[in-house]
């Protein structure tokens, strides 16, 4: 047996324990006691109004050649016009995008050049621009600054292409429970207020350029306007820069925010229905105060203590202690007339009403009940250890700055937040509870399955039921009805149907589908590219029944070729599988008995139009997993009645949901004879597939 051969280290190490006393033998040094809380070391800001009425905020760092420069304008989307809401969020994208002489292509390229950023976002009460740069570059900033914001150009080609985004975003918002949820809670939170109003695929389709033009004209005021600039510059030189780019901006203060509050109300459950998801979205909340209310300090430890970081008790009590909820948190909003608080999770369907009743349990706790002091201490050294991480940079300290003076807080809030928020007791947090989290007024939302949730839900509190788009739905028009699997192939056209394959509106492939019809079979074709990502041919026959005969696909995935080619006869799947998986190309070899009907999963697209559809119609059927040989039992059901907007045309739809596979697949089929698929779409992800005229195919080709 060879000796054991220790590292150079190691032996270093060894000789240093026995040549010298152990640590442990020494005396106990205690550590020294921390510190209290000091107020924030950050230079003091210094305040100018320039003639026109432009407030300018000046940050001096000397040390830093860096700068910073931000305007705010009351132009966010809560002063959005009625029916036009989006409005605000596409003037911010257009900014950007062309300002004075300079072309989209011009202004990124400008700013590139000096290694700087330009940005411009639309909040609820503000649209905000910022310019990062160095600060010998400052000349620039202010005028560039001034160009997007005084006398962008808004190109309507640059409109079109990002609008053509947004509504992609929204459609894709309006299918994932999560957004979904979160645009329903904040119009039942804020009931009438104009913090509520959401945009959707039909109001950003109608903004012009002209109604952006005319938004831009009463908004953008000096009067009401916010200049902030933080990095290596002195008051005089900023506000002289700032006269240079803003002086000649003319116009009076815009007009405010009426002064709408949301009615009283009692505790109410707001179910939005998704037709066959297995979980259940949770947002439980209610409006709170304004954002410069002085409780905001007790509210931010509060929730700390409740949902926000890693361990907090919701945490704890739906996920660690029952298991329920796969990601739980809170979260205060803060706007300038009127704040909300949210607490979100997502939870199996079956234990949505348990974790509704926890929730509000805990709140209960926290209403009652004082924090005990070390949870206390914990929750306030993590809120203000992350406030000063929001503060490293001079971009970070001027989006502090303008979010501060936009609330309407003081000059001192940025420094002095951290020995505030130091000094909340037991007390304040259970008064702040009381105030927020009382038992009347809060909105719960739910999206998920109604008919495996409405019976639950309604032993807690009453329940409105709701479609995606928000029809209201009764009880009865939730309950999905099963039969049978059986379809009519001689009901889906013979012509071929194009769909082009879109990612946040960008083009990225083509889909063209045929159907044709031979003796006793019916033959489905669909070919699909991707860029150089896929290009594939499936081929499925039918028998006259519909039952599956033969599958062959053959293609390229990520430059790997790949084959598949099945027979479905005698009760069996027999063949072979060339695909491509994480480590590569590998074959199987398919020979597995089937009893009942069986789907190969690539023929369910062709299947679908030929259902007879009716709303909450659910079909649960097997299918086979071509590519990973084996069976998965599946249901497809026509979950909601949907208006959607293609290149193709505006169509009345069914949705059918397809469950059991890894993601949800949503066929959009026209309600009309013959039923045609006009879009798809995939959960969790930015793919959609949407119908074009057939004239357009070679056209809509990336």
């Amino acid at each position: 047996m060879k000796p054991l051969r220790r590292s150079p280290s190691a032996m270093l190490m060894l000789a240093s324990l026995t040549a010298t006393p152990l640590i442990a033998q020494q005396p106990a040094v205690e550590p020294p006691a921390p510190t209290a809380i000091q107020p924030s070391l950050l230079p003091v800001t210094q305040d100018a109004l320039l003639p026109n009425g432009v407030k300018l905020v000046v940050l001096s760092l000397p040390r830093q050649p860096v700068l910073a420069v931000t305007l705010s304008v009351p132009a966010g989307s809560a002063f959005d016009p009625e029916n036009h809401e989006g409005t605000a969020d596409l003037l911010a994208g257009l900014l950007t995008r062309g300002a004075g002489t300079r072309s989209a292509a011009a202004v990124a390229s400008a700013i590139e050049t000096v290694g700087g950023s330009l940005s411009a976002a639309a909040g609820p009460d503000a649209l905000t621009m910022q310019v990062d740069v160095l600060s010998d570059q400052a000349p620039f900033a202010f005028g560039l600054l001034a160009d997007a914001a005084l006398q962008p150009t808004l190109p309507a080609d640059e409109l079109e292409t990002l609008r053509a985004r947004s509504i992609a975003s929204l459609e894709s918002g309006l299918a994932d429970p999560a957004s979904l949820g979160g645009r329903v809670f904040l119009l039942g939170s804020y009931r009438g207020h104009p913090y509520g109003r959401q945009p959707t695929p039909g109001s950003v389709r109608a903004i012009t350029r002209a109604d952006l033009v005319s938004f831009h004209r009463a908004r953008f005021r000096p009067g009401g306007a916010l200049l902030v600039v933080v990095g290596n510059i002195t008051l005089p030189e900023a506000r002289r820069l700032a006269l240079a780019s803003f002086g000649r901006w003319k116009g009076l203060r815009p007009a405010p925010l009426p002064a709408v509050m949301p009615g009283a109300t009692t505790r109410r459950i707001l179910l939005v229905h998704q037709g066959g998801a297995q979980d259940a979205q949770l947002l439980i909340g209610t409006a709170t105060t304004a954002g410069a209310d002085s409780a905001y300090y007790a509210a931010a430890v509060l929730n700390r203590i409740l949902g926000e970081g890693r361990s907090h008790r919701l945490s704890r009590a739906l996920g660690r202690d029952h298991l329920w909820a796969t990601s739980v948190s809170s979260a205060f909003l803060r706007t300038a007339r009127l704040g909300v608080f949210r607490v979100t999770a997502q939870v199996p369907a079956e234990a949505a009403d348990s974790a509704i009743r926890e929730t509000l349990a805990q709140f209960a706790l926290l209403r009652t009940e004082l924090v005990p002091i070390k949870e206390l201490e914990r929750a306030r050294d993590a809120v203000t250890g992350t406030f000063a991480l929001r503060l490293q940079t001079a971009s970070q300290l001027a989006s502090a700055i303008t979010e501060a003076r936009l609330l309407g807080l003081p000059p001192a809030y940025l420094t002095g937040f951290r020995l505030k928020a130091t000094t909340i007791g037991a007390g304040q947090i259970r008064a702040q509870a009381r105030r927020t989290l009382g038992e009347d007024g809060l909105t719960i939302v739910v999206v998920g399955d109604a008919a495996r949730l409405y019976r639950p839900l309604a032993a807690i509190a009453p329940v409105q039921i709701y479609a995606s788009d928000g029809r209201s739905l009764t009880p009865e028009e939730i309950e999905p009805r099963s039969v049978a699997l059986a379809y009519d192939l001689g009901q889906l056209p013979l012509r071929p149907d194009s769909l082009v394959i879109v990612a946040q509106g960008q083009p990225i492939g083509m889909q063209i589908t045929q159907v044709r019809r031979g003796g006793d079979s019916v033959v489905y074709t669909e070919r699909s590219t991707i860029g150089n990502a896929l290009a594939q041919t499936t081929t499925v026959v039918f028998d006259s029944g519909g039952r599956m005969r033969r599958l062959n696909q053959v293609g390229r995935v990520r430059g790997q070729d790949t084959r598949i080619v099945l027979d479905y006869t005698g009760g069996k799947v027999k063949g072979t599988a060339l695909v491509v998986g994480r480590t590569g190309p590998h074959t199987l070899t398919v020979d597995t008995v089937v009893s009942g009907v069986l789907v190969d999963d690539n023929a369910v697209q062709a299947l679908v139009p030929a259902l007879p559809l009716a709303l909450n119609t659910r079909w649960t059927f097997d299918v086979f997993a071509s590519g990973e040989n084996l069976v998965r039992p599946m249901s497809l059901t026509v979950a909601d009645l949907v208006s959607v907007t293609v290149p193709a045309g505006t169509f009345e739809t069914f949705r059918v949901d397809l469950d059991g596979a890894p993601q949800r697949v949503s066929y959009f089929v026209t309600r009309q004879p013959p039923h045609r698929i006009v879009r798809l779409t995939i959960a969790n992800t930015p793919v959609e597939f949407l119908a074009v005229p057939a004239d357009s195919t070679a056209r809509s080709t990336p």
